[in-house]
């Protein structure tokens, strides 16, 4: 080992030290050696650690070998190295931990081979001359613990690394990055230190911030974020330095930044890595046999050789000027009493500062400034009553109305001295017409065009974007006026180059003027508005203009010829309009410069094989989803094209077959493709395209999602290194999955083969796939069990096997993998008991689906330990026991469903489960009230609670759930009558109290319910997640309209849009309800349109309120087996939605509405056994369907189809005579009747009593058979008296199955018969509508 003296050496190294065999570490750092490397000591194969850093070292570094095997630690920062990375790696060693070439002068884009140094714990390139992007590879670097890339020229976005679990330390300020920060980093349990200080990042400051429990230090000072700051920052007890200041935050300070203890912790300065002893001693002391020393177990004492720990001062700071923050400044923050930083000078707050004390007493008044509106000290502006800043009290000698500004006066002084100021910027951006930018935007009166200077993130002195934000502050230039006559005034801006509108809305006639912008370059109108034809003037006369984007507007019809003359366009997006032609046609076949075409989402007709391209050498990004594919004849297809694509994306295309459609022929001619998806077409029985995967190694990604591929899954033996996804789902593929994919794919992030007809066991080598991050096979065949080395996998982020023939023994495996956020199992076989302990090890799991399976025994309690689930569903197995309160611990729980359990006991009442949407109890044995159970869950939309025993009433809290949409509480023993509360739920949209006890009237007040269609019911998504591979083509291809997009997320979602997402987390959200005379499921979108309301089997009373007439959007509607009287409400004429109408088993009275029949959507009614009367109503529509059965039970309704015919009095009557028959005859006089009758029946009685008196045995007959039915009837009345009681008493059964048979109580006409509804000895009675 040779160390250093700091500073004394002064001289070359000597090369002979490369030929010292057993030299393991050589730390020759602070002195002040100069020239190279020898290179003796980089053919050296002993040494461990080579640190040569702080010298005066100079020259190539590269592209010399460093040929050590076992080389760990590598140490040149602080020396004037120069020059390029090489292409190839110049360490042979694959133990690499630590590399530090900070503080050079290194250039060039960072290398390839830097990331297959996966072994990695420390990397520092920091305050070289980098540029370009940071690659997606980084990701590849899980071991990685500190990242130092600042002070470079980095460029692009972040890229997303979930998995880098072990990183502590990330420091990449004083670059050119720029985009949102997606997912970077997300979840990165042991992040201590995030510093991405001056850079161009944009977005919304992200709310998965509270994924990174350890952060401490959090550095975003001059950016661009915007929005407001997330409370998820209130989370991170662990902060102690924050600084978001130059930013453009907005909306309050959030007053929970109180709940930060704000401590130092040793991990913000803990960068060490590796220990390094030299066991000398130990030798000496072995020998001397000493008890003392070989009966101690630690003999090796830590001792850090190169510990690289900077010594921080712990300072507490909270910095948040320089942004927009509004409102008044929490006085909750005078808790923190670690603070001694703090500052929101520069913002828009308002109102008095926090009290004097604590910490809050040292704060100056620079910590404020900049907020005219704040008061109170240590600022000069004291608080009135009314808690509004006023100027400092006058003295005792003036007035106290002179202590006051007269607001009068100062707005007139403000609006003039606004005024000049205008004028004045307005004439100085006349003087550099090069740096304004247009940005138009409507107005009720006039449009109004705002100037804006070049932003700070734009590369070229004339290029820079417009928000379109009037700030009354700022120093943009605002001018007044119709659009035609600033149109005209454009050719006063014959200078500019870049011109950016996006998301401004903007007239046709815009684009005629465009033709005065004679220098312009780039033009983006996204999302304008702009609807019509293509002009043929104006928008295509700047000759020299190279990029050109109309994405997101509603332009049509064919494209102007003129297009033809922009012959240096190398950027062209039309996508997402209502084109129409032939693209053969069109002039696009001679803009042979162009690199980048997207035609996605309009009507284009698109020629299969391209030739119409042939030579468009420049080609490298060809988009056109959503359109109408030609299949031409097999001879047109036989050409070779110049071009060689990068990407390639022609998913969810029309295919118009002139011959058998096949996969485009000039794909076999391609070589460099990174991105490629077909999806969604319609190809015809392909076979999958392993040709496609062996030409093109570089390919990074493939999608073919429901592409017609069939048969067996055929890959190149050759390996491809570079493929990150492979999505062939929802094809035809079947057998196995080859034996060799691992070895073929061994990079894969991303594996989707679900929904094919896969027959095998899992391969056991996808859990030796080291960067396999989201598996999903579900919905297929599989069998067996999940292999022990797929659960050992330390990458897997989503493990979906739903929906396969898995069987065994789920648990007792542990599934190792740290960042395992969503593990889906159901739809299987899986068994057993759940476990005591827990079987998973991260604690960021965010979504468990263990439904459809065999389940059994109690809810674990580790269960409840995972705070961070989003998505709980154990439905349809068999467990047992009590829901615990400990559920209230899952405060992030989303949707929940226990449903199809043999769960008792009550619900436990959990009012902090604030962000719950859906909740699926039903068909346990739940019993007791509902308590205060999912009391204020604001964001809750279903609720079903179907088929248990709950008792009690219903809560009148419900109005506590203003999101409530689907309401499920069927067959239950809720009583008492229906809360007025349930009106002021105006989301509600599906109620269901059939089956229960309810009683007294139906509230009016339900005819206010809107009934509108509403989103969230199907809505059980949660995050997403997005492989951002073609964000690195689109930063090399370095377009403006690209690089100056600030959401490239949202650029890349809309230019591709089948492989955008993976979701995070999804479960179809579905609900049983009944109508139609049946029970039905219904799931997914279908729910947005679903709406009804069954309060059948019941006991309510009182009249149908005319009010339900106003639920025009409603569906079906059930108010069957109740005791309901009066009319029919005329008002229902007005539900021109409803498909279903079940108002039987009640007292209804009076005749049916005849103006039901412009009821046109109705395909159910029934009105059966009430007390209706009269004639029907005209068999016209669908009225001219309903049969006999629709009106059963009402003896006084007339007319067809019931037998009855009417009178002209319109009542009831026999057959009409016969018309031989005189007209008189056809009526009986009806005292004639009554007196013939009587006189008849006293001579029967008299007879009959002759003829017993005068025969005995006739006589003892008669009185024996009397004796006989006296006793029968008795014995008849008693049984069924006491049957009908006991049903009386017993408790509604929950439905068995989704059949339409109903087993609720059934109240008969009035006469209080009770039938008990068992289908053996009664007749079924439907109740569904």
């Amino acid at each position: 080992m040779v160390n250093h003296i700091a500073k004394s050496f002064k001289s070359n190294i000597p090369p002979c030290l490369g030929d010292m065999r057993q030299l393991e570490i050589l730390d020759i750092s602070h002195n002040q050696f100069f020239g190279g490397i020898p290179e003796e000591l980089a053919m050296s194969y002993s040494l461990t650690f080579l640190r040569l850093s702080n010298n005066n070292l100079s020259g190539k570094m590269f592209p010399a070998i460093y040929c050590s095997p076992v080389l760990t630690g590598f140490y040149l920062d602080g020396n004037n190295f120069d020059g390029e990375m090489p292409h190839f790696s110049p360490f042979s060693s694959s133990a690499l931990h630590a590399l530090y070439l900070s503080d050079n002068h290194f250039s060039g884009k960072l290398p390839i081979w830097l990331w297959n140094n996966t072994s990695l714990s420390i990397l520092s390139l920091a305050n070289n001359q980098f540029e370009g992007p940071i690659p997606i590879e980084l990701c590849k670097l899980v071991n990685l613990n500190f990242l130092d890339l600042s002070q470079n020229l980095l460029s692009g976005t972040i890229p997303s690394c979930t998995n880098l679990q072990d990183i502590k330390h990330v420091h990449l300020s004083r670059n050119n990055l720029s985009g949102p920060l997606s997912h970077a980093f997300y979840g990165s349990s042991s992040l201590v230190t995030l510093d991405l200080r001056e850079n161009n990042i944009t977005g919304k400051f992200p709310d998965w911030i509270d994924t990174l429990p350890t952060l401490s230090v959090l550095l975003m000072k001059a950016n661009q974020f915007h929005g407001e700051i997330p409370v998820q920052l209130c989370k991170l007890h662990t902060l102690s330095i924050v600084d978001l200041s130059q930013n453009k935050l907005s909306g309050p300070i959030p007053s929970c930044l109180s709940n930060l203890t704000l401590q130092p912790r040793g991990e913000k300065s803990d960068t060490s890595t590796f220990i390094f002893m030299f066991p000398i001693v130990e030798g000496v002391f072995a020998e001397m046999g000493q008890k003392i020393y070989d009966l101690i177990t630690d003999k090796w004492k830590e001792d850090s050789v190169f510990n690289k720990e900077a010594s921080i001062i712990q300072i507490e700071s909270l910095d948040l000027s320089y942004n927009s923050l509004n409102s008044r400044i929490p006085p909750e923050l005078t808790e923190l009493n670690s603070l001694e930083v703090f500052t929101v000078a520069h913002n828009n707050l308002s109102g008095p500062l926090p009290e004097m004390k604590f910490q809050f007493g040292t704060f100056e008044e620079s910590s404020y400034e900049g907020n005219p509106l704040l008061c109170g000290p240590p600022l000069k502006n004291s608080c009135g009553e009314g808690d509004s800043p006023e100027t400092p009290s006058a003295s005792s000698g003036e007035d106290e109305e002179d202590a006051f500004i007269d607001m009068g006066d100062f707005y007139i002084s403000f609006g003039v001295s606004y005024a000049i100021i205008l004028l004045a910027t307005g004439i100085v951006a006349l003087l550099q017409k090069k740096h304004i930018a247009l940005c138009i935007f409507h107005d009720s009166r006039s449009l109004q065009v705002q100037g804006q200077n070049v932003p700070p993130h734009a590369s070229s002195s004339s290029s820079f974007t417009c928000s379109c934000a009037l700030q009354v502050f700022g120093s943009d230039i605002l001018y007044d006026g119709s659009v035609s006559s600033h149109t005209a005034e454009l050719h006063l801006l014959r200078n500019m180059e870049d011109l950016f509108m996006d998301n401004t809305p903007l007239d046709i006639n815009f684009l005629q003027s465009i033709g005065n912008l004679t220098s312009l370059k780039t033009l983006s109108l996204y999302d304008c508005s702009v609807a019509g034809t293509l002009p043929s003037q104006g928008w295509c006369h700047p000759k020299g203009l190279e990029e050109l984007s109309l994405n997101g507007n509603g332009l049509q019809g064919a494209i102007p010829s003129c297009l033809g003359n922009l012959t240096f366009l190398r950027y062209f997006d039309i996508s997402n309009n209502q084109f129409t032609g032939n693209v053969a046609s069109t002039a696009l076949t001679n803009l042979t410069t162009l690199k980048f075409l997207s035609l996605s989402n309009n009507q284009f007709q698109v020629p299969v094989s391209f030739e119409s391209f042939a030579n468009h050498s420049n080609l490298q990004i060809l988009l056109s989803n959503g359109n109408k594919l030609v299949v031409e004849p097999t001879f047109f297809q036989t050409w070779s094209p110049k071009f060689q694509l990068k990407v390639l994306s022609l998913s969810n295309c029309t295919i118009e077959e002139h011959g058998n459609p096949q996969l485009p022929n000039f794909l076999y001619y391609q070589y460099d493709l990174r991105y490629v998806d077909i999806s969604y077409n319609n190809f015809g029985r392909i076979k999958f395209p392993d040709w496609l995967v062996k030409n093109n190694t570089r390919l990074e990604a493939l999608y073919m999602m429901d592409s017609s591929i069939e048969g067996h899954l055929f890959l190149p033996s050759h390996p491809n290194y570079n493929m990150m996804v492979l999505n062939i789902s929802n094809n035809k593929l079947q057998h196995q999955i080859p034996t060799n994919i691992c070895a073929v794919f061994p990079n894969l992030q991303g594996l989707i083969m679900s929904r094919g007809a896969f027959k095998s066991n899992i391969p056991p080598c996808l859990g030796d796939m080291r960067q396999l991050m989201i598996l999903d096979i579900s919905h297929n065949q599989f069998f067996g069990g999940i292999p022990e080395e797929l659960t050992m996998s330390y990458s897997v982020m989503f493990l979906r096997l739903s929906n396969n023939n898995l069987s065994g023994k789920m648990f007792p495996a542990i599934y190792c993998s740290p960042v395992l956020r969503g593990f889906y199992l159901d739809g299987n076989s899986f068994d057993g008991e759940m476990p005591h302990f827990s079987p998973f090890s991260p604690s960021v799991l965010q979504a468990l689906y263990l439904s459809d399976n065999h389940f059994s025994g109690k809810l674990p309690i580790w269960l409840w330990n995972y705070t961070s689930l989003l998505t709980l569903s154990l439905a349809n197995n068999q467990l047992e026991g009590p829901i615990p309160i400990e559920l209230c611990k899952l405060v992030n729980l989303n949707f929940l469903d226990l449903s199809q359990n043999l769960l008792s006991g009550t619900i436990p009442s959990c009012s902090n489960l604030q962000d719950i949407k859906h909740v699926h109890l039903s068909r346990n044995q739940l019993s007791g009230p509902l308590s205060h159970a999912f009391y204020g869950s604001s964001s809750l939309v279903t609720l079903d609670l179907r088929g248990n025993n709950i008792t009690g009433k219903i809560p009148d809290w419900i109005d506590t759930l203003p999101a409530l949409s689907v309401l499920l509480m069927k067959a239950n023993q809720f009583h008492g009558e229906i809360p007025v509360q349930l009106c002021k739920l105006h989301s509600l949209r599906i109620v269901d109290l059939s089956q229960n006890k309810l009683s007294g009237p139906i509230p009016s007040c339900l005819g206010n319910l809107t009934l509108q269609p509403r989103g969230e019911k199907s809505d059980t998504s949660t995050f997403p997640f997005m492989f951002t591979i073609v964000e690195g083509v689109l930063a090399e291809m370095g377009q403006k309209i690209y690089d100056l997009t600030t959401d490239k997320r949202e650029y890349s979602a809309n230019e591709f849009p089948t492989s955008r997402w993976y979701p995070f987390s999804y479960a179809e959200e579905e609900i049983v309800f009944s109508t139609k005379n049946a029970s039905h499921n219904f799931t997914g979108n279908i729910l947005d349109y679903l709406s009804g309301i069954d309060l059948s089997c019941n006991q309510l009373t009182g009249i149908i309120p005319p009010e339900l007439g106003n639920l025009i959007e409603i569906r079906g509607v059930n108010l069957s087996h109740n005791n309901l009287t009066g009319p029919i409400p005329s008002t229902f004429s007005k539900l021109k939605q409803i498909e279903s109408l079940d108002l039987s088993y009640n007292n209804l009275n009076s005749r049916i509405p005849p103006e039901l029949t412009e009821l046109n959507s109705l395909e159910v009614f029934t009105v059966a056994h009430n007390n209706l009367s009269g004639p029907l109503p005209e068999r016209k529509f669908e009225f001219g369907t309903f049969g006999e059965s629709s009106y059963d039970g009402n003896p006084l309704l007339c007319g067809p189809p019931l037998k009855n015919c009417c009178g002209e009095g319109d009542s009831a009557e026999t057959r009409s005579a016969s018309p031989s028959e005189d007209e008189e005859d056809g009526f009986i006089d009806m005292v004639d009747f009554y007196s013939s009758f009587g006189v008849s029946y006293a001579i029967i009685l008299l007879a009959t009593g002759i003829i017993l008196y005068i025969n005995p045995y006739w006589r003892r007959a008669w009185l024996y058979f009397i004796e006989e039915r006296s006793t029968a009837g008795y014995f008849f009345i008693v049984d069924n008296l006491r049957r009908a009681l006991q049903v009386q008493g017993q408790n509604l059964p929950p439905p068995a199955s989704s059949s339409s048979s109903s087993s609720c109580a059934l109240n008969g006409l009035g006469s209080g018969i009770l039938y008990d509804g068992s289908v053996s000895s009664h007749v079924g009675i439907v109740f569904e509508f």
